[in-house]
């Protein structure tokens, strides 16, 4: 099996490359497709006929299946896998990893407050706090 990139014939897709193999029914060639932009190494969907990322380049993050510079709201940049999580809180927009490595809000949705000091959005205050410019 043999995969056309370049010009070339080789045995194997290069880095930063994925495999497209055509349907049994098709008559095109089997070739490598570069991965996409910020992309390390990628796979083809058969299913969708999509490249999908799998890991991304230094500083980028990936979320599903795509690379970005920076993670979407509610999520934050886990920095083992290089992949932005979901911050898994009730009524946190944005959040991070704490210096314990525990994940807080850093800003709440629309019709929660943040209780200062905890990191967690309420849509009440608890005893013994207020509304700040209320």
């Amino acid at each position: 099996m043999y995969y056309s990139y370049n010009g070339l014939c080789l045995p194997s897709c290069p880095p930063g490359t994925t495999p497209i193999i055509p349907s049994m029914t098709s008559l095109g060639q089997r070739t490598c497709q570069p991965c996409p932009s910020n992309c390390l190494n990628c796979i083809y969907l058969t299913s969708s006929q999509t490249i999908f990322c799998t890991r991304c380049n230094t500083s980028w993050y990936l979320v599903r299946g795509v690379c970005h510079q920076t993670c979407p709201q509610t999520t934050y940049p886990s920095p083992t896998s290089f992949s932005c999580l979901p911050c898994g809180i009730i009524g946190c927009q944005t959040c991070r990893l704490n210096s314990t490595f525990l994940v807080e809000c850093t800003s709440c949705q629309g019709g929660y407050y943040m209780v200062v000091g905890t990191g967690i959005c309420v849509t009440g205050c608890p005893m013994g706090y207020s509304l700040i410019g209320a």
